[in-house]
């Protein structure tokens, strides 16, 4: 049962302003009602009740930029019992690797052990089904680069989806398996998988490149950005966002027991990560300890908010804004808006089709920088 009536008397939660404190009136009434119900009728009451209070939770967010105040938190805390019909996963400390990538030593694929050019390795999230879209990265952007690229990729439910995956990882050696049904909840598994396999198969590099397989990347500006940075500490650099809402709803939804909180720290996309070579040791340590502690760690399914926000800030890891990576409103809009010689990474090429194509534009201006 709900405990929101608790808090109906003004002197027990201040409200910033009036409309707030009506529209908490209007939820507990609600809650008193529902109490009454049977079980049901009680879960129906549930569904509806859940947009009610990420309504409610949007007017709290738009009166202050910052994290909710104590007497707000005890509210959600409090609130814990109103999820209760919805089936929140654990979050476990490590996933099963089922593939590993035979290609990527951390030192093969073109870089000398001994070579005094930084060495690095990059990961992209791909999705089972997206075979092509693989084939094209290794044939452009790919092929340019002196380090080994990894793709990593969930489980099917579908056998020929994974008996697929076996044979591409044989001919390629470039894939990374974990044992999670890949979708788009279980994103965060997939960076999980990410940086155990960086942290245990490939800890002798000096950075490490995380991102989408729709991002298109500069090989060159790439390799000079991990010369710039390859013995800083403690550094994730991205486009970094600031004062992002938590939801409790749609695709992002948050469980509020595991996350009271209205904003998520400053963290960064995850369509493109770098980071340097202490970090995937350190956000690993911080999850586990965060996963063993708690008494509900309950799953976190936006990735980059809960690794490069929540887990970074606890692991003190600086989140860095990077301004040469690119997103793009329309796939087409590369030509205009970007300027080849001051750019990273650009994207999202969802396709096969238009990757090509991009890549084909830019890599005959790349030469001219």
């Amino acid at each position: 049962m709900c405990h929101f009536k608790v808090y109906q008397r003004e002197d027990h939660y201040h409200l910033p302003d009036s409309s707030l404190k009506n529209h908490f009136k209007v939820f507990a009434r609600k809650e008193q009602y529902i109490v009454n119900l049977d079980e049901h009728a009680q879960r129906d009451h549930r569904r509806k009740q859940f947009v009610l209070m990420q309504s409610f939770e949007s007017l709290i967010a738009k009166s202050r930029h910052k994290k909710w105040i104590p007497s707000e938190s005890t509210v959600w805390r409090s609130s814990r019992d109103a999820w209760s019909w919805m089936q929140w996963p654990q979050f476990p400390a490590k996933v099963n690797l089922t593939i590993l990538p035979s290609i990527a030593n951390c030192t093969a694929s073109r870089q000398e052990l001994y070579s005094r050019k930084p060495k690095f390795v990059v990961v992209l999230k791909t999705r089972v089904e997206e075979i092509e879209q693989r084939r094209v990265i290794r044939e452009t952007w790919a092929r340019e680069l002196n380090a080994p690229v990894v793709f990593a990729v969930g489980k099917s439910a579908r056998t020929l989806d994974n008996w697929n995956t076996v044979n591409e990882s044989k001919t390629y050696g470039d894939i990374l398996q974990a044992d999670f049904i890949d979708t788009y909840f279980n994103l965060a598994f997939k960076s999980l998988s990410i940086l155990q396999w960086m942290d245990k198969h490939c800890p002798q590099v000096d950075f490490y490149v995380q991102g989408d397989s729709d991002m298109l990347f500069s090989p060159r500006m790439l390799q000079s950005f991990v010369a710039m940075h390859r013995y800083s500490e403690k550094e994730i650099h991205g486009v970094v966002y600031t004062h992002a809402l938590v939801l409790h709803s749609d695709k992002y939804a948050v469980n509020p027991a595991s996350y009271p909180y209205a904003y998520f720290p400053d963290y960064c996309s995850g369509r493109v990560l770098l980071m340097t070579k202490d970090v995937p040791h350190r956000l690993l340590y911080f999850h586990e300890r965060r996963v063993s502690k708690r008494d509900h760690s309950g799953y976190i399914s936006v990735d980059d908010a809960y690794f490069t926000g929540i887990i970074a800030q606890e692991a003190g890891v600086q989140r860095i804004n990077a301004s040469k990576i690119v997103f793009l409103d329309q796939p087409s809009d590369y030509g205009d808006t970007v300027n080849p010689c001051n750019t990273l990474a650009v994207g999202e090429f969802k396709s096969p089709r238009l990757m090509r194509a991009a890549w084909s534009t830019l890599s005959e201006e790349y030469e001219g920088c």
